[in-house]
């Protein structure tokens, strides 16, 4: 149910009574600290979050130091409860598509759609997305659905599954844990989380070179190539590591 409030007080209570676990979201497309105050919305569509991850993937307009201190400033926007339960996306029926934004380069859009999967808060693709479906701004962002593309060896749709089963087994460190995000080389971004002995990393190469790393078990990696004892990172490639440390408590 869409509808269009001025203030959301009574209706919070009046949906809330009827049904306490719905939840209500609510589209603001900039920062929107006085509907989050617990009496109005759940959780709002983060167009900051996709507004940034577009700029710095997709259309590359935003320099490294200054994407890093968005997100960074984003994560201190609201409560927590609230950032858990974020609505995060990075197009929709309102928006062009992020192939589009992405002058149909696909190695960009994963990218950006793995960024995305590893923030906290709830990540959501636009219908088409799993299927490279490309579109401009509203309406031709609204085409149909292109079921014929569906296979077994569809690249972008096995790449959509890998990634929700990484963020799945993931969602608790991806919610509760530590996280940094630094620029360990000019334009190659290290994102990590820790969180009850489980450490995930990903490096993106926005670089125009190539970037190497010793090599270790990968989850997921797009434009990346294994040599013997060496990860090599293409630009707009990234990888994703999950590592699982075996915690051990008791008394001496």
């Amino acid at each position: 149910m869409r509808l269009t409030i001025s203030s959301g007080g009574d209706f919070r209570k009046a949906v809330l009574a009827k049904k306490p676990d719905l939840y209500i979201l609510g589209e603001v497309w900039h920062t929107s600290q006085p509907w989050l105050n617990g009496d109005e919305f759940h959780a709002v569509m983060n167009y900051p979050l996709s507004d940034s991850i577009k700029d710095y993937f997709l259309r590359g307009v935003k320099k490294t130091d200054q994407f890093i201190d968005e997100i960074n400033g984003q994560s201190m926007y609201y409560k927590k409860q609230i950032s858990e339960v974020m609505f995060n996306l990075l197009d929709s029926h309102d928006t062009e598509r992020i192939l589009w934004t992405a002058n149909e380069d696909v190695q960009l859009v994963k990218s950006a759609l793995a960024f995305l999967f590893l923030q906290k808060g709830t990540p959501c693709i636009y219908y088409g997305t799993e299927l490279s479906l490309t579109g401009g701004p509203d309406p031709d962002c609204r085409r149909c659905m292109p079921w014929e593309r569906v296979s077994s060896d569809n690249d972008m749709l096995n790449f959509m599954k890998r990634l929700i089963k990484i963020r799945k087994h993931a969602s608790a460190t991806i919610q509760h844990g530590k996280y940094s995000l630094q620029e360990i080389k000019p334009d190659v971004v290290a994102l990590e989380w820790k969180y009850d002995g489980q450490i995930l990393k990903a490096i993106f190469n926005q670089s125009t070179e190539d970037y190497l790393l010793e090599k270790e078990a990968v989850s997921l990696a797009n434009n990346c190539q294994e040599l013997e004892n060496q990860l090599v990172i293409s630009p707009k490639g990234f990888v994703i590591f999950i590592k699982e440390q075996l915690i051990v408590t008791g008394k001496l």
